[in-house]
């Protein structure tokens, strides 16, 4: 029996795959609450751990040599290798929070080896609120946020002196990071939306713990529910700061809403990001059949 309660016969990850800004951070404060059994998640804890698998020390260690020194094109190569050393540190699952999609090497295969991985919880949120979050979250202007969600780029940490402690990653488009994950097939799978978590918080975390084969306790449930509802986490942050913020000037736990997006975005901003990811929106359920924000 593992530390999760989890029954496993190989080395093996958990992962929360997302696009940037789209809940990864709640979920892994509902797990810390629950694991931990706590009436209030420290945010700032060292409790329940979270490998950052973009990490830039993290990858130094394990690779031996600064990754600094390495081309993007790279690290893709030795990064199936670095998910497997990962995965051996302990016998049992270690949770890592990606942001990569699921890319593929020269060669075919995945850079994420299904050897090394058990399950994935890909969670998806509305690239409108996006858009808004991950520009007030990195400093760009919302004009600079909608080319870069756009226009694939592969390599995200480059600018922000915080931000260099990570290492280039295969982020893509916002659309091809959500499908990639959902359409892959070598790993099973839980995809949750956002939106779905705001509106029945109890319900779709239940379905995690399920997902993830935890050991079900309703009462205990409810309460990490009740100890990471957005406006304690946010309260909290107030108090205390958070660690992981990346800009002074702006909270981490900033909004934590549905549809704030009509308050930050034009017109024309509202238009690039529909028109360039309308198929995989309506997949989604972000657009209506006749293509109007759902």
């Amino acid at each position: 029996m593992g530390k999760w309660g989890l029954v496993m016969t190989e080395p093996a990850m958990v992962v929360s795959a997302s696009y940037p800004k789209s809940g990864s951070t709640w979920l892994r404060m509902q797990l810390r609450a629950y694991l931990e059994s706590e009436p209030e998640v420290d945010i700032n804890g060292d409790g329940f751990s979270c490998l950052f698998i973009d990490g830039r020390h993290l990858m130094d260690d394990e690779v031996g040599i600064p990754i600094a020194e390495l081309k993007p094109e790279t690290i893709i190569e030795v990064f199936p290798w670095y998910i497997e050393q990962l995965a051996q540190r302990e016998p049992y699952p270690n949770f890592a929070r990606v942001h990569e999609a699921y890319v593929r090497r020269a060669d075919g295969s995945p850079i994420f080896p299904s050897s090394a991985i058990a399950r994935a919880i890909e969670l998806v949120r509305n690239p409108l609120d996006v858009a808004v979050s991950f520009a007030y979250h990195s400093g760009r202007s919302m004009d600079r946020m909608i080319d870069f969600m756009i226009n694939g780029v592969h390599t995200q940490h480059t600018t922000h002196s915080r931000l260099q402690m990570r290492f280039p990653i295969a982020t893509m488009s916002w659309g091809e990071n959500v499908c990639s994950w959902a359409d892959q097939t070598d790993i099973p799978i839980l995809v949750l939306r956002y939106e779905d978590r705001l509106i029945d918080p109890l319900g779709t975390f239940e379905n995690i713990v399920d997902f993830l084969g935890l050991e079900k306790d309703s009462s205990r449930i409810r309460q990490a529910v009740e100890a990471t509802q957005f406006d304690r986490l946010q309260a909290q942050e107030k108090r205390n700061g958070f660690r992981e913020r990346y800009r002074v000037e702006q909270p981490f736990f900033r909004r934590g809403i549905s549809g704030g997006w009509r308050d930050e975005l034009t017109d024309v901003q509202a238009m690039r990001i529909i028109d360039a990811f309308a198929p995989t929106m309506r997949r989604f359920g972000y657009l209506d059949e006749a293509g109007n924000p759902a």
